[in-house]
Formats: C-alpha cells, structure tokens, sequence
C-alpha cells in the first residue's frame, strides 16, 4: 500500500514579515527590569543552602567562650576582720577576670541567689565536689575557688580552677604582699590567673585589672560585709553597710550601683506585696 505523502505548507519568502517591521532591540525589555535572579529558581538553592548553613551549631568555646563561676574565698587567716574583705576579693576578680573575651564569668547576683538556696556557707566551696556541684547548677565549665591568708602584717591570696566536669585543678596562681596593699596583690592574683590560663594580657587589659573599684580599706569591708548580709537575705543590713561604704568613699562607683539594684528590688517586692493584700 503506498505510503501517503505528508503535505507541508510553507510560507514562501515574500510573504514573510519584512526585517523593517520586526520589534526593534531597543523596544525589548532591558536587562535592569528582568526578573531579578534571587527570584529565580537557582536563587531558592542559594538561599537554602544559606539557611542551612546560618542554622548550624556553633562551638560553643570559640562562640561564646568558657563559663567561669567564681566562688566567695575562704578566710583561713582566723581573723574573723577579714571575712568581709574574702567576701570583696571575690567580687572584684569576677571584674578583673572578665577582661578575657575567653572567659564568661557568672555574674555575683546569680550566685549568691543559688548560695541562698542551697543555704551554703563560704567555707563548704573549699570542699572539690561541693565546687563542682554548685557550678554544674550555675551552668560553668570551671570554678574558681581560693583562700585568704595572713601572718602579721602580710597577706597572702591563692586561687586554682577547678574543671566542673572532671574535678581535676587546671590552674593556680598566688598573691603575697602587704595588707596595706590589698588592692594591688588582688590585681596581681588576677594576672597570675589569667596567665596560669594562657592568656595574654595587652597594656589595656593590665591597666583595667590595676584599677580598683576603691583605694579605701574600710569602705571594701563594709562593701564585703554588705555583700554577705545580701547573701543571707538581710537586705536592710545590705541597704546600711553600702550607704556605709558610699560614706566613706562617694566614689565608690561599684557600691552606689548595687545599692541602686538593691533599693530597685526592695520597692518591686513592697510592690507585689501590696498588689496581693490588695486583691
């Protein structure tokens, strides 16, 4: 049977649409209003892979740097004088030590609220499993503990890093020098500590760990001694002892701030309290 043939229809040349009436290039839509590429199929992969990416975990180390829980110093001078000043040490170093971006230091607030919690006294920090317990609560890689020692008129500060995982002492570093001179061998302990750690200190970050909140003896110990009224809840005590402290150094710039937050939290307690006699 023979195959038909398939017809085809062309259109011959001289009816085709002539060159002059074809659209012109600069009737055509630029390239500036084209749909722009992240609109484009291709551009949803990117942004995928982005989000991907952006979502990611981080190390946690080199994001955001190790917990550092400093613990209250124990004082094992037996001069009960100096419990208040054990009580500032450990307040100041949380400063000092926080000039390492290495470092997150717990903030003291956090701390003595747990202390108040757990009911521990200053000198159960010196026992490894109770520094570790307390700082696996507060969320901290390590724990800063430490004592405060004197023979006459000198002073003696030591300080180790205990690793709350594993217990084990990572780093030490001690302070001798006058009483006299409170101020400077706590910023040589802080420097000992950040160096036992590996951490090198820039002419800056000396300079800040080298100036104390206060050069006044008697104002740091009622500041310290209004930090363990805190510490028990005692905040009319606390309230007294850092007006205290104000009255012997109006500078005391540390001592007006916490005494602010303190007074802040005494008039937001009276007020819940007086909302609920009310309802």
């Amino acid at each position: 049977m023979p195959t038909a043939r398939r017809r085809f229809s062309h259109q011959p040349l001289w009816n085709a649409r002539p060159l002059w009436n074809a659209r012109p290039l600069w009737n055509a839509r630029p390239l500036w209003n084209a749909r722009p590429l992240w609109n484009a199929r291709i551009g949803l992969g990117c942004l995928a892979l982005a989000a991907c990416l952006i979502g990611a975990p981080r190390p946690a180390a080199a994001a955001d740097g190790l917990v550092l829980a400093v613990a209250p110093f124990e004082n094992k001078s037996g001069d009960d004088g100096l419990d208040a000043l054990a009580a500032g040490l450990a307040d100041m170093l949380i400063t000092d030590l926080s000039v390492s971006s290495d470092l997150r230091v717990v903030e003291r607030e956090r701390l003595g609220a747990l202390m108040q919690e757990q009911k521990l006294s200053r000198s159960k920090w010196a026992d490894r499993r109770t520094a570790q317990r307390m700082g696996k609560l507060l969320g901290a890689d390590i724990v800063l503990t430490g004592a405060l020692a004197r023979a006459g008129s000198k002073l003696r500060l030591d300080g180790r890093f205990l690793s709350v995982e594993t217990g084990e002492v990572m780093a030490t570093a001690k302070a001798e020098g006058e009483l006299d001179s409170f101020f400077d061998v706590e910023a040589e302990l802080a420097r000992g500590l950040l160096g036992a750690f590996g951490v090198a200190l820039s002419p800056l970050m000396r300079m800040k760990i080298g100036k104390p909140p206060t050069r006044s003896l008697p104002a740091m110990q009622a500041y310290g001694r209004a930090l363990e009224a805190s510490d028990r809840g005692a905040r009319d005590d606390a309230r007294r002892l850092l007006a205290e402290a104000l009255a012997v150094d109006p500078a005391f710039s540390r001592a007006r701030e916490r005494l602010a937050a303190l007074e802040k939290r005494v008039e937001a307690l009276e007020a819940r309290t007086e909302a609920v006699e009310k309802a």
